[in-house]
């Protein structure tokens, strides 16, 4: 026990003054000698006679008003243990906070997700961790990218699923036992692209990285650099002309340096973690089927510490688009499995306003807009309104329409510092009439119905269960 530097009394010093007064002086006369008030003798003196330890009783109340119940500790334990999840993901699950989840564990003694084993639930051995840690400014400034070899599942399950009497290192899943993953991930956003490809050859490595700058390009960003390590696919002619061609600066590691291109490091370890050897597999298809799938997942639906509890793609589309991008689950299950956005301390004020920004204006706008326009053509048919005013509503509505799509235009190029020409302007205004007046309702119809109807991917992350071993 600690005590602090201006305490008259330590332990042994409470138990001579009990003693002291158990020898017949009295309470005044010893408290004054021990340099004490007779309260504090007092004290010392009535907790030695209940027979209770003359040590400092903790400072931690004996009861909570806000203590977390049992039962939601039990939840937490339950979904920690059975789905092995940070406290960011389990606060997205449980609807616990992230702090009180991290809490909880740590007060059950929970071993940490790096000391144990995705599917056996075993503990492990935990290697090096380094605080040095960085981040570049904007998406695409920085892109790191690797290659993993990855064994392949036989067919019926591995050792991991069958267990360890089953190992037999002369069953292999047909053909090559070793396929390569190569991985990119953006350093601002952590946004993820990944291929499982046969080999790590050159002509793979060049045509992987003209797909990872399609996909990036396809999100808006623009890749200015690239780290790689030191592997000839990556030191070939082909890989460092097709960079050459789109701009893109190459920047390799120092040999023997993997830390350096540590994102994609911590990448692969997610990627082993959670999809690798996250389930049991039956095949090497079934898991190469679900790698789609679970980088849908991580890109758009995981939480991501790095991103404030935000999956990483909020970071290049925004937090409304994220939102929207969801609409294939359809109305009901949007609202509800992004319930805990809306007033949620973990998000503050933009999942507030970013919850009802998604609720009004990317759902039921184009509702409101076609159900105005219908009663407009009703009125004109009925004769409440002439011709002329209808013409007149329908220029006002594409004005508006056209000068808040340009707006949109500019303030895009500014966020992402481009410099746009007045010849870019004067293009993007026939551009945005022709949305306004055709594509509108094309666009409008298309929301509606993917509002509505369930049109998701044939396999969603969510719905690959974790088997039970």
């Amino acid at each position: 026990m600690s005590q602090h530097p201006n305490a008259r009394l330590t332990p042994r010093g409470r138990e001579l003054l009990a003693s002291r007064v158990a020898g017949g002086e009295r309470v005044s006369a010893v408290a004054r000698q021990m340099g004490v008030s007779r309260q504090t003798a007092s004290k010392w003196l009535s907790r030695a006679r209940r027979g209770e330890p003359l040590s400092d009783r903790p400072s931690r109340p004996r009861r909570l008003a806000r203590s977390t119940p049992p039962e939601v500790e039990e939840a937490v334990c339950e979904a920690r243990s059975s789905m092995l999840l940070p406290p960011l993901a389990l606060a997205a699950v449980t609807g616990v906070p992230a702090r009180t989840c991290a809490r909880i564990v740590a007060r059950r003694g929970l071993p940490r997700l790096a000391d144990v084993d995705r599917v056996t639930g075993e503990a492990r051995r935990r290697g090096p961790v380094t605080p040095v840690r960085y981040e570049r400014e904007r998406p695409g400034e920085l892109l790191h990218v690797d290659v993993k070899k990855v064994a392949r599942i036989p067919d019926g399950g591995g050792w991991r699923a069958r267990g360890a009497s089953e190992l037999d290192h002369g069953r292999g899943s047909g053909g090559r036992r070793v396929a390569c993953l190569h991985v990119a991930v953006d350093d601002f956003s952590r946004v993820a692209y990944a291929e499982l490809l046969p080999d790590e050859r050159r002509g793979t490595c060049s045509a992987f990285m003209a797909r990872c700058l399609a996909f990036f390009a396809g999100l808006g960003v623009a890749v200015e650099r690239v780290m790689t390590d030191n592997w000839p696919g990556y030191r070939s002619r082909e890989l460092n002309a097709l960079l050459a061609a789109e701009g893109v600066r190459h920047i390799y590691t120092r040999p023997y340096s993997p830390w350096q291109n540590g994102k994609v490091e911590r990448m692969n370890r997610t990627l082993a973690q959670e999809w690798q050897y996250g389930r049991a597999w039956d095949g090497e298809a079934e898991r190469a089927d679900a790698l789609p799938a679970y980088l849908e997942h991580y890109n758009w639906s995981r939480p991501h510490s790095a991103c404030g509890g935000l999956p990483p793609m909020s970071r290049i589309v925004g937090v409304n688009n994220l939102l929207a991008h969801n609409r294939h689950r359809g109305l009901r299950e949007c609202m509800t499995k992004y319930a805990s956005v809306f007033a949620s301390p973990r998000y503050g004020l933009v999942g507030l306003v970013s919850y009802t920004y998604f609720l009004v204006y990317e759902l039921l706008s184009p509702f409101i807009e076609l159900f105005g326009l219908a009663t407009m053509a009703l009125a004109l048919a009925f004769g409440f309104i002439n011709v002329p005013f209808m013409v007149m509503f329908f220029l006002i509505y594409a004005l508006f329409g056209a000068t808040m799509s340009l707006t949109a235009f500019i303030s895009r190029a500014q966020t992402r510092d481009l410099t746009l020409s007045a010849a870019d302007v004067a293009r993007a205004v026939p551009l945005s009439v022709f949305e306004i007046t055709v594509l509108r309702f094309v666009l409008d119809v298309t929301r509606m119905r993917a509002s509505l109807v369930r049109r998701g991917a044939p396999m969603h992350w969510e719905t690959v269960t974790r088997k039970k071993l």
